[in-house]
């Protein structure tokens, strides 16, 4: 008994192999597999047919349903082996396709190095100096296209981008007469902005190139990061400059007329002589910046932001300053709920500019001539309300006329000038 068990689990398993062998389906026939599905229809078939003449099973039969009963197993396992072969024949297409993309893009590496060998010769050679600018400017072009097709090894190729960069961006303080040239650092310096934009990983150095006097009106810069850029004297009239990061940039005598500099960082940055007529620095973050003798007029300043903690490291005079607005011309500007307290504003011109309530008693210095100036923000009604004799009682420990307190009788006396 023992061994006719032994026996049976032997032929069982065996059995079970088998079967799994004919589900094992790959892109070839193999014609044991099909002759075993054969049997089994034709088994099945028998099977049925003796079932229903033997009223087992009480239902009508005829001759085509045993044939289609004897060839469905066949037919469905030939079906499988050529789906099986079509996904196989893919494979290897797709296979070959992506061994011709890598040989391609392969070959279009070693194409540019050769292309930046041949440019590098030509840009060092007075006689071809703006080809050679020209074939190093669709090289980075080139390389960033690559960046853009290959998202993989797009650091790599960024890495380029900046090499080649800086080798165009070092000769325009030798060549800053030449015309073309120039206008060719103008488009390079916005597509490599625009870069730093685009990639996180990308950081590009600018600090020791010149950019003084280009022209960049109008040029998107938003999200761009030129911290340390030299652009003094430069044109960006309405340029978007939103939530760009400027830190430490020169920017003084730079034309900013209308730009948008929303939420960008301004911290270190020097905009002495700037013309700001018009433009936007709404929650712009001005720690330690310089707007000395810049033109802000009609200008809204809502809501700039300085560091704090960090306002001890600018001092000026015997004053601790956090931001230097000196000299500058803030007529019509709108500076409500900016922080004041640590702002340098001696000689700044106030004509009919806003400020918030609060914000008038955190400012440091004021003088008569710039008090009368100002226009008090209400939130509440959201008008612009005049300086009241009240106020300037209030603000006496903070008003200066050179060296000297103003007396009270003196500053009743102007608000009667003021009202007539």
């Amino acid at each position: 008994m023992k061994k006719i068990k032994a026996w049976f689990k032997k032929l069982l398993k065996m059995f079970c192999a088998n079967i799994k062998k004919l589900f094992v389906v790959n892109e070839q026939i193999s014609i044991k597999i099909l002759w075993t599905w054969i049997c089994i229809s034709l088994s099945l078939s028998i099977l049925f047919y003796c079932l229903t003449n033997f009223k087992i099973l009480n239902m009508e039969t005829s001759l085509t349903a045993f044939i289609a009963l004897t060839g469905a197993l066949p037919t469905v396992y030939l079906w499988i082996v050529r789906e099986r072969k079509k996904e196989k024949d893919q494979e290897i297409a797709l296979s070959s396709l992506k061994k011709k993309d890598i040989e391609l893009y392969q070959n279009k590496i070693s194409e540019l190095n050769k292309v930046y060998v041949d440019a590098i010769t030509q840009f060092y050679n007075s006689e071809s100096f703006m080809a050679g600018a020209y074939a190093l400017n669709a090289l980075v072009d080139d390389w960033l296209a690559l960046a853009k097709e290959h998202p993989d090894d797009s650091e790599e190729h960024l890495i380029r981008v900046s090499q080649i960069s800086s080798i165009l961006f070092s000769k325009r303080t030798e060549m800053q007469h030449n015309i073309q040239f120039n206008h060719l650092i103008e488009k390079l310096f916005i597509k490599i902005a625009k870069t730093t934009a685009k990639y996180t990983l990308f950081k590009f150095n600018w600090l020791g190139y010149s950019f003084e006097k280009l022209h960049f009106g109008g040029a998107d810069f938003n999200g761009a990061d030129l911290s340390y850029a030299e652009l003094n004297g430069a044109d960006l009239r309405d340029a978007e400059l939103n939530y760009a990061i400027l830190i430490a940039a020169d920017l003084s005598s730079v034309d900013l007329a209308g730009a948008k500099l929303n939420h960008a960082d301004l911290s270190f940055s020097a905009l002495t002589r700037a013309n700001l007529r018009d433009a936007e620095l709404n929650h712009a973050i001005i720690s330690n910046s310089s707007f000395s003798n810049a033109d802000l007029s009609i200008s809204s300043l809502r809501e700039m932001k300085i560091d704090i903690e960090g306002h001890l490291n600018s001092l000026i005079g015997d004053y601790d300053y956090n931001f230097s607005m000196t000299n500058c011309d803030l007529t019509n500007a709108d500076l409500t709920n900016t922080d004041l307290t640590y702002a340098d504003l001696r000689g700044a011109t106030f004509s009919d500019t806003i400020i918030s309530y609060n914000q008038l008693f955190e400012i440091k210095q004021i003088t008569l001539n710039q008090i009368k100036g100002l226009l008090i923000y209400d939130d509440e009604s959201k008008d612009n309300e005049s300086i009241t004799e009240t106020i300037i009682e209030k603000l006496q420990p903070v008003i200066q006329d050179g060296e000297s307190p103003i007396s009270k009788t003196f500053l009743k006396a102007l608000l009667k000038i003021k009202k007539h």
